[in-house]
């Protein structure tokens, strides 16, 4: 029996991701900076393989993942302005309707699949469907990085709250 997954909410999420980032060479060359500095410590130490980074916004990951030697780098995400702003800059960028069915559709593919500050965003529901479909698309020995709001932080009323598309925090 095959299984039933919810289906997706489609949100223009740019209004709200606007407030704290913009398309400036100035803000893209910091945010890719962090990322570059941060992704480094989680990643193989041999960049090979195709990478994605589901809900990739403006294309921050994909851009520090290419800065550390990774050639065969894209993003998706459910958002078309933030497809817009990374083709923008020239990145490989896709907009899916449906995160889950995309990696269902996509076996064994991915050394590596990043999906930060992203889980919270996904229905409740869906969330287990979306980790699966994850596992489904790595490639045998692929790595994948998550990382989601800590519900036990001093901050996590702020962030749970100020963003209408957060459906949950995770604690540590």
């Amino acid at each position: 029996m095959a299984e039933t997954v919810p289906p997706t909410v489609d949100l223009d999420y740019s209004m709200y991701y606007r407030n704290w980032h913009s398309e400036s060479p100035e803000h893209v060359r910091e945010m890719v900076d962090c990322f570059r500095r941060y992704l480094s410590n989680w990643l193989p130490l041999e960049p090979k393989g195709p990478v994605l980074d589901v809900g990739c916004g403006m294309g921050f990951t994909v851009l520090a993942l290419r800065q550390l030697g990774f050639n065969d780098c894209r993003g998706i995400d459910t958002d078309t302005s933030q497809i817009e702003a990374c083709r923008r800059i020239g990145l490989d960028a896709e907009k899916v309707s449906d995160s889950i069915a995309y990696l269902t559709n996509r076996p064994n593919q991915f050394q590596v699949i990043t999906l930060l500050d992203v889980l919270e965003h996904v229905p409740v529901a869906r969330q287990v469907h979306m980790m699966r479909a994850i596992h489904n698309a790595l490639a045998p020995g692929g790595r994948v990085l998550v990382q989601v709001p800590n519900a036990n932080s001093p901050l996590a009323a702020r962030w749970r709250y100020g963003d209408f598309t957060h459906f949950q925090y995770f604690p540590d």
